[in-house]
């Protein structure tokens, strides 16, 4: 009896679907799309805008030799992302952060637009490609640290 209360209390709660995909994020150069090692991202996953807003989840990665960052796990199994590249622009209209699907990164890919350039990425899917200005963003570093 007391399991079936259990499982009835938490059957309104939503939990993250497990997904064994690694998913990995390509920090690119706007212009010239090549990859931009060991730069620093802000990762924010969540459920709603709520959760990405208040940074339910968050954890600063360090991209790669080939400019990619593994997503962590808890992560990827939730359903948004938004990242943040301190110190550099974004390629987006919304230069300061960019929300992303996370299914749509598993099943499809997806690169995000490039309005630095004229680069352009593959989409694969578990890969999911953003452009940043190569250069970083000038400016005092409280400026930069919103970016």
């Amino acid at each position: 009896m007391v399991l079936l209360a259990a499982g009835a209390g938490s059957a309104a709660e939503s939990f993250p679907e497990v997904h064994a995909e690694h998913l990995s994020v390509y920090i690119l150069d706007g212009n010239d799309g090549h990859p931009l090692v060991h730069v620093h991202l802000n990762l924010t996953a969540g459920y709603n805008q709520r959760d990405l807003h208040l940074e339910m989840w968050h954890q600063e990665v360090l991209t790669e030799g080939h400019g990619n960052a593994p997503l962590p796990d808890a992560m990827a199994n939730l359903p948004l992302l938004r990242i943040k590249v301190p110190g550099r622009h974004l390629c987006l209209a919304d230069s300061g952060s960019a929300v992303f699907s996370v299914d749509r990164i598993r099943r499809e890919g997806l690169s995000a637009p490039n309005l630095c350039g004229t680069a352009t990425a593959a989409e694969a899917p578990g890969i999911l490609n953003v452009f940043v200005k190569s250069k970083p963003a000038k400016g005092p570093p409280a400026a930069q640290a919103g970016n």
